[in-house]
């Protein structure tokens, strides 16, 4: 499997609901109506490859298969609202930093929770009420594989000089 975005924003839903079942949680960009608070939004801001890629190569006939490794460093935006919305954000860090804690089981992708930034109290007065409304910055790993296989010429025929001969890859 390479690098599949949608794949892990699935995983930090399944992850974020564990942490919080009572709530629901959404992409940051999805354009649906805002849930009922309290809920949450997700935003995978951005990915970093860490390091080379280990890269494998396999020989077989008339195809070679290459088959790539590497690891992502992502930051993912985390933010809560209502009216709990710092005690909801806390939970899901504790949650991150449990060891039998596993992120992204289920859809093929293991995430490891490298950190958590600070936890942001951003709440303000939305039509004359107030919002509850917590951020914090998470960074995950996270390992893809990526493979490709190349069709290989099998022979080839050379033809000149009265003669013709045949090369055959090993």
């Amino acid at each position: 499997m390479s690098f599949a975005r949608r794949m892990i924003q699935d995983s930090l839903h399944d992850f974020a609901k564990s942490a919080r079942p009572g709530m629901t949680w959404m992409n940051a960009n999805e354009e649906v109506d805002t849930p009922a608070r309290p809920f949450g939004t997700i935003l995978v801001s951005s990915s970093a490859v860490l390091g080379t890629a280990d890269v494998e190569i396999e020989m077989s006939g008339a195809q070679i298969i290459e088959r790539l490794r590497e690891v992502f460093e992502l930051t993912v935006s985390i933010q809560t609202f209502g009216r709990d919305a710092m005690d909801d954000l806390e939970a899901v860090k504790t949650h991150a930093r449990r060891p039998s804690t596993v992120i992204g089981e289920a859809g093929g992708v293991l995430l490891g929770f490298l950190s958590a930034g600070e936890s942001l109290d951003l709440a303000s007065v939305v039509s004359a009420g107030q919002e509850g409304r917590a951020q914090a910055e998470f960074r995950f790993s996270a390992r893809f594989d990526c493979e490709l296989t190349i069709e290989t010429v099998a022979s080839v025929e050379i033809h000149g000089a009265g003669s013709t001969q045949t090369v055959e890859a090993p």
